[in-house]
């Protein structure tokens, strides 16, 4: 959807910029538009404010930025280890996700989503 296509066109630049302006920046920034993608995709009375809110999050792409930063903070030994920690961490939350999503919305309605 909307959120991969905002990661996908992100990733890149925000990684360059990263490398540009420091990582911290960078992570920071995209928390802060992340978590105003999710309080406006929240708050959304129509679909088309949650298709906003959703492009919100995925512009705040980065994981690029997090596994540089991942890179930089590790030795090579330790590396790959850590690295895979961050990647399935990611791949958890997506998987936990998508068993308690729709497990919420039938306990609450789409509202507790």
């Amino acid at each position: 959807g909307i959120y991969g296509l905002g990661q996908a066109l992100l990733q890149i630049p925000l990684g360059w910029l990263s490398d540009q302006v420091g990582r911290k920046p960078v992570i920071v920034g995209g928390l802060l538009l992340f978590a105003l993608g999710s309080v406006v995709a929240a708050q959304a009375d129509s679909l088309w404010g949650i298709v906003l809110g959703r492009a919100l999050q995925g512009a705040g792409a980065i994981a690029a930025t997090v596994m540089a930063l991942v890179a930089d903070l590790t030795s090579e030994e330790q590396r790959t280890k850590a690295m895979a920690v961050v990647g399935m961490s990611i791949g958890m939350s997506f998987a936990v996700a998508l068993v308690l999503g729709p497990a919420v919305a039938a306990w609450g309605g789409l509202a507790a989503v």
